[in-house]
């Protein structure tokens, strides 16, 4: 953690120097600001706060000075009582989910604000699931194994967050947060979490072989019938997929969809969409 605090400073300097009195304040959320949870693999999200202008060359500079880990969002106090009023789950994260480098009053006073859990709280969170899920495989596959895994645990300690918001319970912010909720609610879940945990910090997975149960696991928390991703590898192959190009999951009428895009061993880029699962009473 001193390596990053020393990188805060760095950034939090360059900011003042580029910016000028236009900036407001430097706030840091996310895992970045729970020292327990933060890892090597970890991003480092920051919202800028500004008064007036910022021009393009100035936010790409913020975005690239500090490496690919590290995701600068340039932000108004305006917007972010726009995006609190909204209850928008990255107005939680600020408020919630964070820790203040530098700010002055208005940014102070902004984020003693507390955000409701809306509707939009909850489509963010479970459209991120989804998101994050799609991002796994698609990262294995391209040789990211490290991040594959780190977008499996996204997947699912946001799913554990739209469950436990939706339930009315508060938010979820911290893994010890999520495996009590887990450990609660879903004790056969916790392992799959504890897991993703561990593989996140090896930068790895640590059994490959477990991303059905990954899948399972957030389908369960969203309320969707599960299509586990073994079942799509063996199709696609047998349907001479020789290079995966890109993959999402969606909920369509209660069901985990997948829809790939392959190269085959002809060289055609072949669509695929993964077969709608019936109740077995034939209901819908």
């Amino acid at each position: 953690m001193e390596e990053l605090r020393e990188l805060l400073e760095a950034f939090t300097a360059y900011a003042v120097r580029l910016l000028g009195s236009r900036l407001k304040g430097v706030v840091i959320f996310g895992s970045a600001a729970r020292p327990q949870d933060f890892t090597p693999v970890s991003d480092i999200n920051v919202a800028v706060f500004v008064e007036g202008e910022v021009s393009a060359f100035e936010k790409v500079a913020l975005s690239t000075a500090f490496g690919s880990q590290f995701f600068p969002l340039v932000l108004r106090v305006e917007d972010l009582e726009e995006l609190l009023g909204e209850g928008h789950m990255l107005a939680h994260a600020i408020v919630k989910d964070s820790r203040i480098i530098v700010c002055d009053d208005d940014v102070k006073y902004a984020l003693a604000t507390d955000p409701p859990v809306t509707r939009l709280t909850l489509d963010c969170l479970y459209k991120r699931s989804l998101a994050c899920l799609s991002a796994a495989v698609r990262s294995y596959y391209q040789g990211l194994e490290g991040d594959s895994v780190a977008y499996a645990y996204r997947a699912l300690k946001t799913a554990v967050a739209y469950r436990k918001a939706v339930e009315e319970e508060g938010l979820v912010f911290s893994d010890q947060e999520a495996l009590s909720y887990l450990d609660t609610e879903f004790k056969e879940l916790g392992s799959i979490m504890r897991m993703l945990i561990s593989s996140r910090r090896m930068g790895r997975w640590a059994f490959e072989e477990d991303f059905d149960r990954v899948v399972e696991a957030v389908a369960s928390l969203l309320g969707l019938s599960p299509t586990t991703w073994s079942s799509v590898v063996k199709e696609i192959f047998e349907m001479g997929a020789v290079v995966l190009e890109d993959v999402k999951v969606r909920d369509e009428d209660g069901v985990m969809r997948w829809e790939v895009w392959f190269t085959d061993r002809g060289g055609r880029r072949v669509p695929y969409k993964s077969r709608k699962i019936y109740p077995i009473d034939g209901d819908g």
